[in-house]
């Protein structure tokens, strides 16, 4: 009896030693904000069938973190398909020659989400490059037509895109600039 009660004994001690151990590790998982590792390290740490001491409910806010932030990811995912949506939005309007439509579907675009987007990103790096040249060369074009609401518009499209582009400044003054002296000219 007595040797059945120290192997039982002994049995439940490494059971318990088990389940310490992955309750530690879950801990650790947990607060280095690794939630899939911290619900696989609660979830078996058991004696028996029973958790051990908390690990049912850590293991249930880990479930949630990893869930919640499943969703944030889903979301980043989601805002950063709308912002390559919009920038091909504006790519076709700035084909179609729309100067304004170009300059408020960049404007609809956050500023945050579109940084984020284009930082993580090189394929859309890359599509905003070539967006920003077209956007410039479009700009310089009717420059040199004296269209200049429509050569002010690609600029501030492209300070929108680039907002610390020298070029969309240089561009949009130039514009302002012809604006006003068409302005004093037909007064004169």
């Amino acid at each position: 009896v007595t040797l059945v009660v120290l192997a039982l004994a002994l049995v439940i001690g490494v059971l318990l030693w088990i389940a310490a151990a992955h309750y530690a590790r879950g801990v650790d998982a947990l607060k280095v904000h690794s939630y899939s590792t911290a619900v696989s390290e609660f979830s078996v740490a058991r004696v028996l069938v029973f958790p051990y001491r908390n690990a049912r409910s850590l293991e249930e806010q880990a479930r949630r973190a990893l869930m919640d932030e499943d969703a944030r990811r889903e979301q980043t995912k989601a805002r950063r398909a709308a912002v390559v949506a919009q920038l091909e939005n504006a790519g076709a309007r700035l084909e179609a020659g729309d100067a304004y439509g170009v300059l408020t579907t960049l404007q609809a675009i956050d500023e945050d989400d579109l940084q984020a987007t284009l930082v993580s990103s090189e394929t859309v790096r890359k599509s905003a490059d070539a967006l920003a040249g077209d956007l410039a060369a479009d700009s310089r074009r009717a420059l040199r037509n004296a269209a200049w609401g429509r050569a002010g518009r690609f600029a501030a499209a492209l300070l929108v895109l680039e907002p610390s582009s020298e070029l969309a400044v240089a561009l949009g003054a130039g514009a302002r600039t012809g604006e006003d002296l068409s302005a004093k000219i037909g007064k004169a």
